[in-house]
């Protein structure tokens, strides 16, 4: 469940993101909202319990070109070594047992997991 309200998410995004869009509303769930708290160009603007779990989230602008890539899917999962994450994979989530962190935060303590997301950001100059 919570990889197919990811996916949704994500076209949500990036949708909005290609139309200039600046809130969106997308449905929630706890391991979205530890997501979107962890990537800096988003913020949560609002919380509907009604029926429905939905959450406004709005884009930051700064950016100059953001894309958010599904890496690990619910039929075919990819789990990346401590080995194999990469300073350059900064933008990157990874699902641990110590909860979804940053492939920065995952190479400071030492453990690896389920690569959830991609997140290519450009800065505007």
């Amino acid at each position: 469940m919570s990889h197919l309200l990811l996916s949704n998410f994500i076209c949500c995004f990036n949708n909005s993101y290609k139309i200039k869009k600046k809130v969106f509303k997308v449905k929630f769930s706890k391991y979205l909202i530890k997501i979107i708290k962890k990537l800096i160009f988003l913020k949560i603007l609002k919380k509907f319990f009604v029926k429905k779990y939905i959450i406004n989230v709005l884009i930051n602008y700064n950016y100059k070109n953001v894309f958010l890539k599904i890496i690990s899917k619910s039929s075919l999962r990819k789990f990346i070594k401590l080995k194999e994450i990469k300073n350059d994979l900064y933008f990157s989530l990874i699902s641990t047992n110590k909860g979804i962190l940053t492939c920065k935060e995952a190479i400071k303590k030492n453990i690896g997991g389920e690569h959830i997301l991609y997140i290519y950001v450009q800065k505007s100059l």
